[in-house]
C-alpha cells in the first residue's frame, strides 16, 4: 500500500523504525543528562522533567485497529425482509456484485492529559494483484467531508444509504419506525454499532463524531485515504471509519491492508527539541504518532463473505 507523503512521520519501510526504538533514544538523550545543559541548574532541572514526563506519556499512549474488520452483506434482503421494495438502482448494482458494510474500528486510550488530535486512517482492497484485474472498490465511505460541519456543530448525525448506495443526512424529526423482532437491545436506538449487524442500514442510524476537519481520498476506488482532526479524541469520541465496499462476483478473495497513525500535541520549546536526535526530533514535530498497521494476511476476510 502507498502511503508515500500522507502520514506526517514515516517510520520506514516496514517500520525499521519502530515507536520503541524511537522513544528509547529520546529516553537516552535524557538520561545523559544532555536537556537543558547550557543552562542553570533549575532550568535543565525543569526541562528533563518535562522531557520525562511527555516520554512517560507517550509509552502509555494506545492507538491501534481492533483484531479485525467488521463485515456485513448488504443486499435485496436488506429492503424485502422490511416490506420495502428493491430500487432499481440497487438491482442494477448486485447484478455483477456483491455489497458489504466494512467497519474498521479502532481502540484508543490516549492519556489524560494527552488527548489524540489526529487521526489519519489508510486502507487498500486486494493490493499487489496484477493490473488490469477487477478489485473490490469502495462505493462511499464515512466520515466524509460534506458531514463536517454539521458533526463539527451537532457531535451526531442521522444517515442512512439510499438507492445510489451513498450516505446521506437526515434533519429535522424523523418518523421512520424501525422493524423490529423480538428484543434487539435498541435502548439507544441505530447506530453504527449495530444497524449493520442487524440489517437495517436502509433505515436512518446515528453517527457520532467531533471533528473541526475531515479530509479524505475520492470513493469508487481500491484504496482510501482519512484525515480527521481538530478535536480531542478519545475512546467515547474517536472516528468510525466506514467503506461501502463494492465486490465483483468474479472476484474469489478479499484481502486488506491497512495502516494508521495518531497524532498529539508535544509542547516542548525548541531549545529542547533541538537537543534530540534529527529522527526524534521530527517524530516529536509530527505530533509524536502512535502508529499501527495490518498486512494483507492478516487481514484476508474471505471467509466473512
Amino acid at each position: 500500500m502507498d502511503t508515500t507523503n500522507f502520514f506526517d512521520f514515516d517510520f520506514g519501510a516496514n517500520e525499521t523504525q519502530t515507536l520503541d526504538t524511537i522513544l528509547r533514544q529520546a529516553r537516552d538523550t535524557v538520561n545523559a543528562g544532555l536537556l537543558g545543559a547550557e543552562s542553570s541548574p533549575q532550568e535543565q532541572t525543569r526541562s528533563q522533567q518535562q522531557a520525562d514526563d511527555l516520554l512517560n506519556s507517550l509509552s502509555q499512549q494506545v492507538a491501534r485497529f481492533a483484531s479485525e474488520p467488521e463485515v456485513f452483506r448488504f443486499d435485496k434482503a436488506n429492503y424485502t425482509s422490511h416490506g420495502l421494495p428493491v430500487p432499481t438502482q440497487i438491482e442494477q448494482i448486485l447484478e455483477e456484485n456483491r455489497i458489504y458494510w466494512v467497519h474498521f474500528p479502532i481502540i484508543m486510550h490516549p492519556q489524560e492529559d494527552r488527548p489524540f488530535t489526529k487521526i489519519k486512517v489508510a486502507v487498500e482492497f486486494n493490493p499487489g494483484v496484477d493490473d488490469g484485474q477487477s478489485r473490490p472498490r469502495a462505493l462511499t465511505i464515512l466520515p466524509e467531508p460534506r458531514f463536517r460541519d454539521r458533526l463539527a456543530h451537532e457531535g451526531e448525525l442521522k444517515l442512512s444509504l439510499n438507492a445510489n448506495l451513498e450516505f446521506e443526512a437526515h434533519t429535522g424529526d424523523i418518523d421512520i419506525p424501525i422493524p423490529t423482532t423480538g428484543s434487539l437491545g435498541l435502548d439507544s436506538g441505530l447506530t453504527t454499532a449495530n444497524v449493520a449487524r442487524l440489517g437495517l442500514t436502509v433505515f436512518p442510524f446515528t453517527y457520532r463524531l467531533r471533528a473541526a476537519e475531515i479530509t479524505n481520498s475520492a470513493a469508487r476506488a481500491e484504496q482510501v485515504y482519512w484525515t480527521v482532526k481538530g478535536n480531542k479524541f478519545f475512546q467515547d469520541n474517536r472516528p468510525e471509519f466506514i467503506v461501502i465496499l463494492q465486490v465483483p462476483k468474479s472476484i474469489a478473495s478479499v484481502r486488506i491492508a491497512a495502516a494508521m497513525q495518531a497524532y498529539s500535541e508535544v509542547r516542548l520549546a525548541d531549545r529542547i527539541l533541538r537537543l534530540f536526535r534529527p529522527n526524534v526530533k521530527r517524530y516529536l514535530e509530527a505530533g509524536a504518532p502512535i502508529p499501527d498497521q495490518r498486512t494483507p494476511d492478516q487481514w484476508d476476510i474471505t471467509a466473512k463473505l
